[in-house]
């Protein structure tokens, strides 16, 4: 059984399908990564705004939500028994989102969206070494594909921020 098929609410609205698929958006029609990052990067935002942590705490806890992200991946995708990558998890997105965010020390509505679409073209586009994360076995490859698309990234972000700051405007 795919979870593609299942139209079965027991099914959708089981703890680990809503886990690994991030409140369902795992099962929009089109676009389910970038569905799934849209929702991390709202969520994450909106928690910026309200908790406004210290920006040396966002790295720490960035990665903290990347690593809980890493084992209820693990939970989600073993507890359904979907061994290759199922086209509704999304929650490596939002782990890897999380991570950008603390890397480049996201704080502005700009840097959340140039981060947004930083970071999609890089897990849709899977560079090296990205895509070589892809074939460790079971959740692990799913997540740390997206995990390294986030730190190439968090570089590209810098660069930019570098090249801008450093390059005198005429």
């Amino acid at each position: 059984m795919t979870w593609r098929r299942s139209t079965d609410p027991a099914n959708l609205f089981s703890t680990p399908v809503l886990l690994g698929s991030l409140g369902l958006s795992g099962f929009a029609p089109y676009m389910r990564g970038t569905c799934g990052t849209a929702v991390a990067a709202l969520g994450l935002a909106l928690w910026c705004y309200l908790a406004a942590p210290p920006q040396w705490q966002m790295f720490a806890i960035a990665a903290a939500l990347s690593l809980v992200c890493v084992f209820v991946g693990e939970w989600a995708i073993a507890r359904k028994e979907a061994g290759d990558d199922p086209d509704w998890f999304v929650l490596d997105e939002a782990a890897a989102m999380a991570l950008v965010l603390g890397l480049t020390q996201a704080s502005t509505p700009l840097d959340f969206c140039f981060a947004f679409v930083v970071f999609r073209f890089y897990d849709i586009a899977k560079p090296w070494p990205a895509s070589s994360f892809e074939h460790l076995p079971r959740s692990a490859g799913i997540l740390m594909d997206d995990l390294a698309a986030a730190c190439l990234g968090s570089w590209t972000i810098w660069t930019v921020r570098l090249l801008v700051n450093e390059v005198p405007i005429r």
